[in-house]
């Protein structure tokens, strides 16, 4: 192979590497508003950071704060709150939100409460196993609108019938830099799920 036709082929590489970001960051923005929303068998509220005092963060507050309008709607009767303890956490995120959640007149016998995720992949993949355990198949994903296109991707890897409702999020340069960061993640997941499909499961 020639000089000439490696450097061909490289920028070719690249060329399709950046239309790929492209596709997935406009696929990122314009699905946050386009999913649809059903009555589901439960709704999966998905962790996000919490402060010293062990309260839900703002985005993740505004995530809880949809989920209780759906519960209170009557689209579910079910809520699991997923999310395992950080590093600098006192305890797991699932368990703040479980709290937040009674504190604003969820029945604690409706919450359903993973805390051991340390990511959106497991997110779903702990959160399917008590699904299977409680005669769960729809779900409603709720996550920040910036990260919903990623979460309902994943959450069809492992739940059939799949909804989203999104927690709209104020525009902030934070928010911009999650927004960025979502097509790279996109691609990230989608390897680790082929590669246990492939070579573990």
């Amino acid at each position: 192979m020639s000089h000439k036709d490696r450097k061909f082929k490289i920028i070719l590489i690249i060329i399709l590497c950046v239309s790929q970001l492209i596709y997935l960051q406009i696929r990122v923005i314009y699905n946050k508003n386009h999913y649809k929303l059903a009555y589901a068998d439960a709704i999966i509220v998905l962790g996000h950071s919490i402060d010293e005092k062990n309260s839900p963060s703002k985005w993740l507050e505004l995530r809880l704060k949809a989920a209780l309008d759906l519960y209170n709607k009557g689209f579910s009767k079910k809520i699991i709150v997923s999310g395992g303890k950080g590093p600098k956490d006192n305890i797991a995120v699932a368990i703040s939100m479980k709290n937040w959640l009674i504190k604003h007149g969820i029945p604690e016998n409706a919450i359903l409460v993973e805390d051991m995720s340390k990511n959106t992949y497991q997110n779903f993949e702990y959160s399917h196993i008590i699904a299977l355990k409680n005669n769960i198949n729809s779900i409603i994903v709720v996550t920040n609108d910036f990260h919903i296109t990623r979460s309902v991707y994943i959450a069809t890897m492992f739940f059939n019938e799949v909804y989203a409702k999104p927690a709209i999020t104020k525009l902030s340069i934070y928010k911009v830099f999650a927004y960025l960061k979502e097509p790279l993640s996109i691609i990230k997941y989608t390897c680790i799920h082929y590669f246990f499909k492939i070579f573990i499961y």
